[in-house]
């Protein structure tokens, strides 16, 4: 898969889909290599409503992230149990959308806690790569286990995702 033909198929999308939310998770060399101004520009015209480059900092955040807040995309960040209070506050200010929040450190699907979520001003998904079913996800929820706000979001295989109720990324 080339990132041209990930924003043809956005596009594509678009045609019967203008209301999903689509965000594009990935790494920053293709879009450096596609160019960050055409890319943000080709980004924003095939529907894309936020971007997580999982490899560029905040202290790096001229290259893409403001460009890409200025023409009206997301730019969400992730943050992790080891993200700590001194770093936590450098991820913000930026930051838009919500915050991607890994819960579990190392291999996921072998432990994880579906009661945490970074302090933020932002709402959080939280991305469990999990061992657990749908099933006991939505007994957590029931039993008032899950953070306040937060629905949950089952995707394909065996990853589920709890998230926040942006307003602009629904579950």
């Amino acid at each position: 898969m080339t990132l041209k033909k990930t924003l043809k198929m956005v596009s594509s999308f678009r045609e019967t889909d203008d209301v999903t939310p689509v965000v594009l998770m990935g790494y920053y060399n293709p879009i450096y290599s596609h160019g960050v101004e055409v890319f943000i520009s080709d980004a924003k015209n095939a529907g894309v409503d936020g971007l997580i480059v999982v490899d560029l900092p905040p202290e790096e955040d001229d290259e893409l992230c403001i460009p890409a807040k200025n023409l009206g995309l997301d730019f969400i960040r992730l943050a992790t149990p080891t993200t700590d209070t001194k770093r936590l506050p450098k991820l913000l200010p930026n930051t838009s959308g919500f915050i991607y929040y890994v819960a579990v450190t190392g291999v996921t699907g072998l432990t994880c806690d579906p009661h945490s979520s970074p302090p933020s001003h932002l709402p959080a998904v939280i991305s469990l790569g999990l061992n657990l079913t749908w099933q006991e996800l939505a007994q957590a929820k029931a039993a008032g286990q899950v953070p306040p706000r937060t629905s949950l979001l089952a995707s394909e295989r065996c990853c589920r995702v709890l998230c926040s109720n942006a307003p602009r990324y629904p579950c």
